[in-house]
């Protein structure tokens, strides 16, 4: 590959064109992408969650300039809420709408696994990551939720492609290109300082130990000044949220107290390995793992690099952890996922040593692949997780509920939300035109209350009104019950102390 290859702005496309020199590769490929798309298209109708709910009503309804400027909460994807923006305002509301560019940048997901894997080692193990990434529950999950966590990882495995390109050649070019990169990722998500910050200490400990084809000190010089414009490009973005929104103030970015951070310092990764294997058979989990482990333990066998990306990945995780005092939530590790799955895939490169060519496993690896994808996607299928995951907060029969409220209520009426309803909530009642900013800043005798009944909620009417500072007694006239929603209408006495607050 030639310097015109490298710092092309199509350099990931004319990779990827490389790695798919033979046709059977391409046709594998293809056929895996196809699978993930269809297992995809499967779960983007389900309903709204309360996360990507927020997001839409919210900020993308806003025009793009408020898009940038509102910042109040990290909700706020704002470069993936800008692309809902450009859809919705094309298309319309509906969840399959709203979801496109997750969905999009999901599907990206596929090949942009194969490049980095096939870089890094060849082909067939390119093959092997992508099948694993195409059907994966966990990002088939964040590929149907209009969250920005799929474009996140695009940009990711991005940043590791031209890593792996700038440990073996300098290039001013990929380096701004890193370097904007990370800004990109920052404007999605604040929580990209995880994986920028991984990718970014795997080129520092590459220079460190000297793996590098070209003097340190230059290394050094361009890894700072790249990290620099991304710091300088991401600070000129957030200018306008800076300068028009409120701090933001969120319980899961306080630090915590020693004694917590240590009790749960481990949860993340303890649950991220529940979840990247969930709907696993249970002899492939075993299978993954060992490859895993296997994977670390063999990597000066199998690496053409000295170090570990997930050796950074845990390094970073830790030291942020331990700087902040706050644990991460689970969805916030969600990139190292790619980056276990390469490392899987790697150690086809010491398999494909030990067989031999007479296996002709260049062929069977292709065969292996698709048979992976089916087999794992029948599974994600068979388990139907996906649909009742919590991950970014789930009340399934909030559509129910909303029509409901919207074909009963009177505009004298309140309105009230407990905690873990106000998301799916807002935009189902946003889609049936009420007016619920209105009902829930007005005092009112009649009161519609909303709660989630999920067993992992367990919301009741008494803890709502309680919440809220709602002191009267009431009479409750009419109760609707849903999937996991309760839809409770009630007459509060006249001398009630306060009514209806917004969340």
């Amino acid at each position: 590959m030639d310097k015109t290859d490298i710092s092309s702005p199509l350099c990931l496309t004319r990779r990827l064109r490389q790695h798919l020199s033979d046709r059977a590769t391409l046709y594998t490929l293809c056929c895996i992408v196809a699978i993930g798309i269809a297992l995809r298209l499967f779960y983007i109708s389900q309903p709204m969650r309360y996360d990507e709910s927020d997001t839409y009503v919210n900020y993308a309804t806003l025009s793009f300039v408020d898009i940038f400027r509102s910042f109040a909460s990290t909700n706020n994807h704002i470069l993936h809420t800008l692309c809902v923006a450009v859809v919705t305002k094309i298309a319309g509301a509906a969840p399959e709408i709203i979801r496109i560019p997750a969905f999009v940048f999901g599907v990206l997901m596929i090949p942009l696994v194969f490049v980095l894997a096939s870089e890094v080692y060849d082909s067939k193990a390119g093959l092997l990551a992508a099948a694993l990434t195409a059907a994966s529950s966990c990002l088939v999950e964040y590929s149907t939720n209009a969250r920005g966590y799929t474009l996140l990882l695009d940009l990711t495995l991005a940043a590791l492609i031209y890593a792996h390109q700038l440990r073996r050649e300098d290039n001013r070019t990929l380096w701004v290109a890193f370097g904007v990169i990370g800004a990109l990722g920052f404007l999605t998500s604040p929580i990209m300082l995880y994986p920028f910050g991984t990718v970014a200490l795997f080129l520092l400990l590459s220079i460190v130990v000297g793996d590098v084809g070209y003097p340190r000190r230059q290394a050094l010089a361009h890894l700072s000044l790249a990290c620099g414009l991304g710091a300088a490009l991401t600070v000129l973005f957030y200018l306008p949220a800076l300068l028009s929104s409120p701090v933001f103030n969120q319980s899961h970015l306080q630090p915590m107290t020693v004694h917590t951070l240590v009790a749960r310092f481990l949860d993340p990764f303890l649950v991220s390995g529940y979840l990247w294997t969930r709907d696993m058979p249970p002899l492939v989990i075993g299978l993954f793992v060992a490859a895993f482990a296997a994977s670390l333990a063999l990597h000066w066998k199998v690496s053409p690099h000295k170090v570990p990306v997930v050796v950074c990945v845990v390094l970073w995780v830790c030291l942020t952890t331990v700087f902040y005092h706050v644990v991460p939530l689970t969805r916030v590790l969600l990139f190292a996922l790619p980056v276990c799955i390469v490392s899987v895939a790697s150690l086809l490169v010491l398999v494909g040593r030990r067989v031999g060519a007479t296996l002709s496993l260049s062929r069977g690896i292709g065969a292996v692949s698709v048979a992976l994808t089916l087999l794992l996607s029948y599974n994600v299928l068979a388990h139907d997780t996906i649909p009742y995951s919590s991950q970014t907060g789930i009340m399934r029969g909030a559509e129910g509920a909303a029509r409901y409220i919207a074909d009963n209520y009177q505009l004298t009426d309140g309105l009230v939300f407990a905690q873990n309803t106000y998301g799916e909530m807002q935009y189902y009642l946003y889609i049936d035109d009420v007016p619920f900013r209105l009902l829930t800043d007005k005092p009112a005798d009649t009161v519609w209350v909303v709660c989630n009944n999920n067993k992992e909620y367990a919301e009741t009417l008494d803890a709502t009104l309680a919440a809220k500072k709602i002191i009267a007694p009431y009479t409750v006239l009419d109760t609707q019950t849903f999937e996991m929603a309760t839809v409770y209408k009630v007459a509060l006495s006249r001398d009630h102390t306060r009514t209806a607050v917004a969340p």
